[in-house]
């Protein structure tokens, strides 16, 4: 049995030697423009960048090991700190040198002392700065009497005495009420003093109003409402209309009102006049 051989391929060579395969006319162009502009060391450094990038930051995201902090040396009883010398701790001699010394006597009554005495102040104060300088705390204190001529301060004055607080009450006559005699005819009238504006009978149910002095001063004014639909007596009208707006009533003169339908008739006489004294107190000091 005869087994059959298997033919090659007949594969063309070109002239170079090397295969038919070609490139693609677009790489090809890509190539050559690249290498007329000069760019192809620019590619293959970015190339390299490409690659190289992802292994670096790689490496620097891993954390570095940490390291144990060293343990604090125990304290022993020989251990010392050492102060950092500075301006502001120096001795209080130096530190204080500039200054000049004052008398804690330095006041009004002071600083009327002779120069002899303010001497022996300074010594006494020295006595008293020696001995409390030495630090024995069983030293007795250093009593000094006053030095001979000192003046003693002045006594502070007195506060001044507050002044006296008066107190009055004034009463003035700011005007004149009417004095009245007034009431229902089937009651009892009483007198009432009332100032201007006043209604009557009463602030519920007003039908007719105080207006106050006429301008001859021998009457007082009232003015009627609606509710009032007829006057007897001895009033004048002084404004007419329709009906009577407004009644002039003398003293010792009466008018009756009807009011409503006539089933209620209010009467009022004019006794006189009373002063209308206002009090007002006044609180002042001095």
């Amino acid at each position: 049995m005869k087994i059959p051989q298997l033919k090659k391929p007949n594969l063309k060579l070109s002239k170079g030697g090397s295969s038919g395969l070609k490139p693609p006319k677009l790489a090809t162009d890509l190539y050559a423009d690249l290498r007329d502009r000069r760019l192809l060391p620019l590619i293959a450094v970015l190339a390299i960048a490409i690659v190289a990038v992802p292994f670096l930051l790689a490496n620097e995201s891993e954390p570095a090991p940490a390291v144990p902090a060293p343990a604090p040396a125990p304290a022993t009883a020989a251990s010392f700190s050492v102060v950092p010398a500075k301006p502001e701790l120096r001795e209080h001699d130096k530190r204080l040198k500039h200054r000049k010394r004052e008398s804690p006597f330095s006041t009004y009554a002071a600083a009327r002392l002779s120069n002899e005495t303010r001497e022996q102040v300074e010594g006494v104060l020295d006595t008293i700065e020696e001995s409390g300088s030495a630090g024995s705390p069983e030293a007795a204190p250093v009593e000094t009497a006053p030095p001979t001529g000192a003046t003693t301060a002045p006594a502070p004055e007195s506060a001044p005495a507050q002044p006296p607080v008066i107190k009055a009450t004034v009463k003035a006559n700011v005007g004149f009420a009417a004095l009245l005699k007034v009431g229902f005819v089937d009651g009892e009238p009483r007198q009432r003093a009332i100032e201007d504006q006043t209604k009557l009978p009463n602030e519920e149910n007003p039908a007719i109003v105080y207006t106050g002095v006429s301008p001859d001063k021998k009457g007082v004014l009232f003015l009627m409402t609606n509710e009032v639909t007829a006057f007897y007596g001895d009033g004048k009208c002084v404004v007419n209309g329709p009906p009577c707006q407004q009644l002039k009533l003398e003293v010792g003169k009466s008018a009756t009102f009807a009011i409503g339908f006539g089933e209620t008739r209010y009467k009022v006489t004019l006794l006189g006049f009373v002063p209308i004294v206002k009090e007002e107190k006044i609180e002042r000091t001095g």
